[in-house]
């Protein structure tokens, strides 16, 4: 699933209008992948955990937009600091797995591993 598709399945996003951040964001990281393509098998893997870490913010954004919540609402349902909210929704942090599941629970939702679309 892409980017852009992850950004239309969102709350209050007009499917049929493209965003024009998601479209720099796919530029953006097509740019990415290629510089990770030429650094080799240590650049394909800091992109892998990069990946990861996007996908679990698009997903815990999408969650917590669906649910009408806040990060501060959530920080408060979920005993976890809005700022640690926000670095996860940001792509920048790497959170526990107990964080991970305090936040799922806040969140009535599940931690689930699915295999990678090939």
């Amino acid at each position: 699933m892409t980017y852009e598709s992850y950004w239309r399945q969102l709350p209050g996003v007009d499917s049929e209008e493209a965003c024009p951040a998601v479209t720099d964001l796919d530029r953006l990281l097509q740019q990415i992948d290629d510089e990770a393509s030429a650094e080799g098998p240590a650049g394909l893997r800091d992109l892998e955990a990069l990946r990861a870490r996007l996908d679990l913010a698009v997903q815990l954004i999408a969650r917590r937009r669906q649910l009408g919540l806040t990060q501060a609402q959530l920080a408060v349902a979920s005993g976890i600091a809005q700022s640690v909210i926000s670095r996860i929704e940001q792509g920048s942090a790497n959170p526990t797995v107990k964080t991970l599941n305090a936040l799922a629970h806040a969140l009535d939702a599940s931690l689930t591993l699915t295999a990678r679309a090939s």
